[in-house]
């Protein structure tokens, strides 16, 4: 027997009430604590909420489990404060990956939408049957159907090429005309024509026993062609959506909490996103945009394990950091210092030695301080501990 919304929408105005319940995806008003106020049909269908029972999100979406970006927190801890952004998460739940988008509203309330076929705004509706595709991106690239790795020249070639640049355009279609132009500039006017010969190739790779004209994983429309975010899993997916949880944390004031999402989310960051592709001009816009989110999470992550205390963590963190940043003196200048602080010092003498070639070799500049007055700082540090 459906479920039906257990909140009544009679204290809404008529147009309204309607539109809630008839909204084609979930919807659900939580306070605070996490515990369900209202919800439409869709919601209640969705998400399996019984008539007259009040259920709190954490059962709901699992917050708080031992791993995704609801790891140790619940959604209410990390929605932006009202006016300032909302959160969007994929999920698996019981009925599937879902995309969840939270909003806080005025008077400590949080609106959610639950959608489970992201794919339906320009696609089709309908979820595709088969394996599931697991796509590692950050880094040297990397896929698995069905748990299973896959690997072939098909990768360097077209095909391949086209499966990346479908990665970087994960958010909308990509047209035959744009696909052209961005990776095969240089192609006569028949290339725009053989795009639908790639995809047919991509597609045959991917999915070496489908029937012909389907296609689990590479979808089309009039607007181009996509991934299907319904049966594709990114690593960068899931990088987002841990580092966003955990940066929304950290906004409002939930240290602790940041620290473990960003820290997860962190080890998905293997490298650059597609690593083997260094020259593609179209991948430098996400890539670059990419290593900001990892660069500012390592920042916040850094400054809160000095905090508490962590000093060879926050040691790890500042290294990965210079790794992203290498001409960033300031962050130089704090990585001799924690060198010191730790009684490295001819670690940290090379280090600074190093920084210092590097800065007269390519700028012409010189540092604007020295290792001698780093070394005094630190070593009253070591002994004030």
């Amino acid at each position: 027997m459906p479920r039906t919304a257990f909140a009544s929408t009679g204290a809404l105005p008529p147009l309204a009430g309607r539109a809630f319940e008839g909204l084609p995806h979930g919807l659900l008003v939580l306070d605070r604590e996490g515990r369900v106020e209202a919800a439409n049909r869709a919601a209640s269908e969705l998400l399996d909420i019984a008539f007259g029972t009040e259920p709190a999100c954490c059962e709901l979406f699992g917050c708080g489990a031992d791993e995704g970006p609801l790891t140790g927190v619940c959604l209410t801890q990390v929605v932006p404060r009202p006016g300032e952004g909302h959160l969007e998460l994929r999920l698996e739940l019981a009925a599937g990956s879902t995309w969840v988008t939270a909003a806080s509203m005025e008077g400590d309330q949080v609106v959610v939408q639950v959608r489970r076929n992201s794919s339906a705004r320009f696609v089709h509706s309908e979820p595709a049957a088969g394996p599931e595709l697991y796509i590692s991106a950050l880094g040297p690239l990397a896929i698995e159907v069905g748990g299973e790795p896959i690997d072939g020249a098909w990768l360097e070639q077209r095909p391949g090429q086209l499966l990346e640049f479908l990665v970087c355009e994960r958010h909308r279609p990509a047209s035959a005309d744009r696909i052209t132009s961005a990776l095969w500039p240089h192609a006569d006017s028949r290339a725009v024509g053989r795009v639908r010969w790639f995809v047919h190739k991509l597609r045959d790779a991917l999915e070496p026993d489908r029937r012909r004209g389907e296609s689990s994983f590479v979808v089309g429309s009039r607007r181009g062609y996509a991934l299907h975010r319904a049966r594709v899993r990114l690593d960068v997916d899931d990088f987002e959506q841990r580092i966003s949880a955990g940066m929304s944390a950290f906004a409002r004031g939930d240290a602790d909490a940041a620290a473990g999402l960003l820290s997860r989310g962190l080890t998905l960051y293997r490298g650059e996103l597609l690593a083997d592709e260094p020259y593609a001009a179209w991948a430098l816009a996400e890539r670059d945009r990419l290593r900001d989110m990892a660069a500012r999470s390592l920042r916040v992550l850094f400054q809160r394990l000095l905090q508490v205390g962590d000093v060879p963590g926050a040691d790890r963190q500042l290294r990965r950091l210079i790794e992203l940043e290498p001409y960033d003196v300031d962050l130089q200048r704090r990585y001799v210092e924690l060198s010191l602080r730790q009684g490295r010092r001819g670690e940290a003498q090379r280090r600074y030695a190093e920084l210092r070639e590097r800065m007269l070799h390519e700028f012409g500049e010189d540092l604007d301080f020295g290792f001698w007055e780093l070394l005094d700082a630190g070593e009253l540090q070591l002994r004030l501990a």
